[in-house]
């Protein structure tokens, strides 16, 4: 085990190098006046970029490489015991996977300006967008600078996320102030780091016999590409509903608390409160049913890829078959490796086999969880209808007891 996590370590750290080969290279124009040394970054990211058809087969090899690692460990049937060498691995993992530039995403930089504005300009960004502030550098690199995103009663509402998450980004500029930029976007990306093996922990709280936990969670490649590198903000919200699964069975108040906090970082949460509505025995029974829910609902939408990180909200109580856990694998997979059309043409193309993967994969989980009930209620219905027919054929009468 341990020799797959130093692995995984230096796979990590060549993704490290190799995303800044892609960095928008208005942030260096903003750090250059007062990092004259990051000037240098201008020949790396021209590399990236006429070099592309190199960067993508570096991608794929590193790529390939990590789900080989997260596959041996998922077929591991040694049970793995967390010790201090593991967990030392691991934070060394997650941070160095959390410092890398964010390739396929410009989120973060929204999340620093919606702290920015109320540190900086003491503006709400919930009624303020930040095109507001036309003079700001940040708008060179920051994207939906304008968006109105839903109304409340008149009033445009120009923040998409809940109030909670606005809190949370104002951590960094606890301490760092509103001046410093890569100082505040280096420590927001190790907060999230912090929060990962946070929420690891706590899956091994709740089912400490979960030894599928290290492939699907601590070393998933898809979650540590979307939730650490390209730093999207579900993390937030997971951790924070894996917390109320955690305190709900110790203090139900707690539990709440934790819950409602992961529906005010974001909205869809508080869709999956109908678990605790439920006795604790039936509730793998919901989750199950929530998990392929959130599955089908991406598959019609075709959501963007890391949105498939909430059935981690869901599946790791679901008492999942080994088998489905990896077709989630596949899936997942599937969806990191997408990434390489956009690092090969530098644009987004639309193919129209992930489409179908996205269909076919939760279909088959499904047939995989249910498909003995479903078996079970198609013949119960056939021996129902074969029955009706022999009624109606014998006039009526029942063909089991004869006739007069």
């Amino acid at each position: 085990m341990i020799w797959i996590l130093i692995l995984m370590a230096m796979v990590w750290s060549g993704y490290l190098v190799f995303s800044y080969f892609f960095v928008n290279q208005a942030i260096l124009l903003m750090m250059a006046p007062v990092y004259p040394k990051a000037e240098k970054l201008f020949r790396v990211i021209e590399y990236g970029n006429t070099h592309r058809d190199l960067m993508t087969i570096i991608w794929i090899v590193m790529i390939g490489l990590l789900i080989l690692f997260q596959l041996l460990v998922f077929f591991r049937k040694k049970e793995i015991q967390i010790n201090k060498k593991i967990i030392l691995i691991l934070i060394l993992i997650f941070s160095i996977a959390a410092l890398s530039y964010p390739i396929f995403s410009n989120d973060i930089f929204n999340y620093l300006f919606a702290g920015k504005t109320v540190v900086y300009y003491h503006q709400n960004p919930f009624l303020v967008m930040p095109k507001t502030f036309q003079d700001d550098l940040w708008l060179r690199f920051t994207h939906y600078v304008g968006n109105v995103y839903y109304y409340l009663g008149k009033t445009p509402i120009t923040f998409v996320y809940g109030p909670m998450f606005l809190l949370y980004t104002l951590v960094p500029f606890l301490f760092f102030g509103a001046v410093e930029f890569q100082k505040l976007f280096w420590s927001y990306k190790l907060l999230g780091a912090v929060l990962f093996l946070a929420t690891g922990y706590l899956f091994k709280k709740i089912n400490p016999k979960d030894n599928l936990v290290w492939a699907y969670w601590f070393l998933n490649p898809f979650l540590i590409l979307e939730l650490l590198a390209n730093s999207h903000n579900d993390l937030v919200m997971i951790f924070l509903f894996v917390l109320s699964v955690y305190w709900y069975q110790k203090n139900k108040i707690f539990g709440f608390i934790s819950f409602a906090l992961s529906v005010l970082i974001k909205w869809f949460s508080g869709f999956l409160g109908i678990v605790f509505l439920f006795k604790e025995k039936n509730r793998y029974w919901v989750y199950k049913i929530l998990g392929l829910g959130i599955l089908f609902f991406h598959a019609f939408y075709q959501r963007y890829s890391w949105y498939y990180s909430w059935v981690y909200m869901v599946f790791p109580f679901a008492k999942l078959k080994k088998s489905s856990w990896f077709l989630l694998i596949i899936l997942q997979s599937v969806l990191v490796l997408n990434y390489t059309e956009f690092l090969w043409f530098n644009r987004w193309i639309y193919l129209p086999i992930i489409g179908v993967i996205k269909w076919i994969i939760p279909i088959l989980i499904l047939l995989n969880e249910f498909g003995k009930i479903l078996q079970a209620r198609v013949l119960k219905l056939v021996d129902k209808h074969r029955s009706e027919r022999c009624v109606v054929r014998h006039g009526g009468s029942n063909p089991s007891l004869g006739t007069d």
